[in-house]
């Protein structure tokens, strides 16, 4: 369906959930194979949480401030850093041209 809704007949559909990440590969709008991974969000977030946690302790001796690492500080911080954009910097998935 996202395909459709891209208005491509060809495309790369990589789904990325908390669980388990799904690419999709899709030729002239049939779906030829699913790969899944057991690697998702959950485990980027738990990945990226531990990197922070590491600079956090090598830079907290010398800067005396204390890095807060919850969950939505480590949430906020992956959708900032860790997001794809399109050329030109703008987000891909909000275009609305309704000039047709």
């Amino acid at each position: 369906m996202c395909v459709v809704s891209a208005g491509v007949r060809s495309a790369l559909v990589v789904d990325y959930g908390w669980e388990e990440t799904v690419v999709t590969p899709v030729y002239e709008y049939r779906e030829l194979a699913a790969v899944r991974s057991t690697r998702g969000m959950k485990m980027l977030t738990l990945k990226m949480g531990e990197m922070l946690k590491g600079l956090a302790t090598r830079q907290a001796p010398t800067s005396g401030q204390v890095l807060r690492l919850d969950f939505d500080f480590v949430e906020d911080f992956i959708s900032r850093v860790a997001s794809c954009e399109a050329e030109g910097g703008e987000p891909q998935a909000d275009s609305t041209d309704d000039s047709s």
